[in-house]
């Protein structure tokens, strides 16, 4: 979001105004999306993939870009978001990576373990004019160890080292996802993954369509509440863009052709928000606000902090009894097997931390009069 002060209010007083930050989507056909039908944007946002990303991760990559692609429908638009292979030095010997004029997915041959997602935004209007997504080498092995440590009491897919390859890709594809999530506009939002159920967490039918919670943009990671023989399967671990996105996109990108200025818009976009108020699905909490919410933690799931790190215990202590089995190869020393296990007892301390931030904590919950 940007952020403005205006000094000619009529109520006598100097305020700060915000406004989100988005790019620029214009539909190609004006009448017939004012009509409510689905058209493709006048220039679509492009998402360049770095010539350095390994051929075998490609479609990940590229996948977790357009998985936005439905949200955008649901805002209207077609096509909104795609990504395209960089070109060859031969089809266009001027193209480059650091141009500002191309936003790109970038590669980084890097031993750190994290992804970024930040944009260029024009401070007088909000609107974003280029992104540089960075997915650095090394996260692979965060994910390689996380999908081990809190999934793979449940999935025989994630129970050795190296991790199988399509579920590493399918993290890879979220985690990019969520990175193209932020250079959108979209801020994190921690509190919704406390509005699913932790029985509905345990249900394949529910994982498979719902994901782990509303919205890619917590840091809600893996499902580590399901439990064996629960019958869940590869990806029903994997988070994914969920209603609350398709919401999110639908409030700041669709066009309301009868409001030409944001003033005229906020009545709309008001009351959007107040019809899904008292859905916990829909809620919002900015992180700041977050502190003190045991609702709104990071790297939790579920609507029962008690129950959920109980399950999420009970499935490490299933994991550390094979540990070694699945970190060791013979004639190998232990390093993984050592790596992992100090991860585990984090991971430990994390879902005991989620429920000490229950006694003492405050609910917060945004108001309007």
């Amino acid at each position: 979001s940007v952020s403005r002060t205006n000094f000619g209010r009529p109520d006598q007083k100097a305020a700060d105004e915000t406004f989100i930050a988005r790019w620029r989507l214009e539909p190609s056909d004006p009448a017939a999306y004012a009509a409510g039908e689905v058209v493709d944007p006048v220039e679509p946002i492009v998402y360049y993939i770095d010539p350095a990303t390994p051929t075998e991760w490609r479609a990940c990559v590229r996948q977790g870009v357009e998985d936005w692609q439905p949200a955008f429908e649901t805002a209207g638009f077609s096509n909104a978001i795609v990504a395209r292979d960089a070109p060859s030095p031969e089809e266009d010997p001027e193209w480059d990576m650091s141009d500002v004029r191309y936003s790109t997915v970038r590669w980084a041959a890097s031993m750190v373990r994290n992804a970024m997602g930040p944009s260029v935004t024009d401070p007088r209007s909000g609107e974003i004019i280029e992104s540089d997504i960075v997915w650095y080498h090394n996260h692979m092995r965060s994910y390689r160890n996380r999908l081990m440590l809190e999934t793979g009491a449940a999935n025989p897919l994630a129970r050795d080292l190296p991790i199988d390859r399509d579920l590493m890709c399918e993290a890879m594809r979220q985690v990019i996802a969520h990175e193209i999530g932020h250079a959108l506009g979209l801020p994190h939002n921690m509190i919704s993954s406390s509005a699913y159920d932790v029985a509905d967490l345990r249900d394949p039918a529910f994982a498979d369509s719902m994901g782990v919670a509303p919205t890619i943009m917590d840091y809600a990671r893996q499902n580590y509440i399901a439990q064996p023989g629960d019958g869940l399967e590869g990806d029903d671990f994997i988070r994914q863009v969920g209603p609350y996105d398709h919401y999110a996109i639908n409030w700041g990108y669709r066009v309301l052709p009868d409001a030409p200025t944001p003033e005229a818009e906020q009545a709309t976009l008001d009351a959007w928000i107040v019809a899904r108020a008292d859905d916990p699905v829909y809620r919002y909490l900015p992180q700041r606000g977050a502190l003190w919410d045991p609702r709104a933690q990071t790297e939790d799931l579920g609507d029962d902090p008690v129950e959920a790190s109980t399950l999420g215990i009970a499935n490490l202590k299933r994991v550390i009894d094979n540990l070694v089995a699945w970190t060791t190869d013979p004639g190998e020393d232990y390093a993984d097997l050592a790596e992992l296990y100090g991860e585990l007892v984090f991971q430990w301390y994390r879902y005991v931390g989620h429920v000490a931030a229950i006694p003492g904590g405050v609910y917060v919950d945004l108001k309007t009069a």
